[in-house]
């Protein structure tokens, strides 16, 4: 980054690598993060609209490498640091699988297609989240996600929402029930938005859980 005590001109480093918590210069490995001047009109519409789409090339292009290149995946892994709490809620498990009530809450970016798609602009992600109805959502399903390659998602669904799978153990008795509807988040969320995520969306999501009697929720990332 060039200071404008450096330069006339202050310069913008784009790079997805440093969207994931990876430093393409310190990394070494001739990765190569693009740098673009910033001229009076660089944060008009029509810039602003260049910068996301390349953005959006480049997270999806590193979601692609990273699904193909393990140690790739390894590398961003580690480079993530998680949120750490000093307390933990904890639920006691009261019933046997075969009473309870079943919901799936997933980070995948699941929505119905007639629901607003989650934010790909936003580069801290988006905090909201969406209700998917359970006896629809196989049939009638699109992802929003930039930051994993979920084309094997996009061919079968139960790659990351095993719906089907549950409504056949619900069938059998192994389950006693599924929700009638389920939560998707967006799952890149970090910044500003985490406290939104912990301090609003994700309590209203409990609360609609409790409010359908549910017992236990099948996790799912992305």
């Amino acid at each position: 980054m060039v200071s404008d005590d450096e330069s006339p001109h202050r310069y913008l480093q784009a790079s997805a690598f440093g969207s994931w918590g990876y430093d393409p210069y310190e990394a070494g490995h001739g990765m190569v993060a693009l740098k673009m001047i910033r001229g009076n009109d660089f944060f008009s519409s029509r810039h602003e609209k260049r910068l996301t789409t390349l953005r959006k090339i480049m997270h999806r292009g590193m979601a692609r490498l990273a699904s193909n290149w393990p140690y790739l995946s390894d590398r961003l892994t580690r480079s993530f640091a998680p949120l750490e709490f000093e307390e933990i809620p904890w639920a006691e498990v009261s019933k046997t699988l075969n009473q309870s009530k079943i919901a799936v809450v997933t980070t995948t970016g699941l929505h119905h297609r007639s629901q607003e798609k989650f934010d790909m602009d936003d580069p801290h992600g988006d905090p909201s989240f969406r209700v998917l109805d359970t006896a629809t959502i196989e049939q009638d399903y699109t992802i929003t996600h930039d930051y994993y390659d979920h084309r094997d998602a996009g061919r079968d669904l139960n790659v990351v929402f095993p719906v089907s799978r549950l409504k056949e153990m619900q069938a059998s008795g192994f389950i006693g029930a599924l929700a009638e509807r389920n939560f998707s988040f967006m799952g890149h969320i970090e910044g500003p938005h985490i406290d939104t995520l912990v301090g609003k969306t994700a309590p209203r999501v409990a609360a609609m859980l409790h409010q359908d009697r549910v017992d236990a929720v099948l996790l799912t990332p992305g």
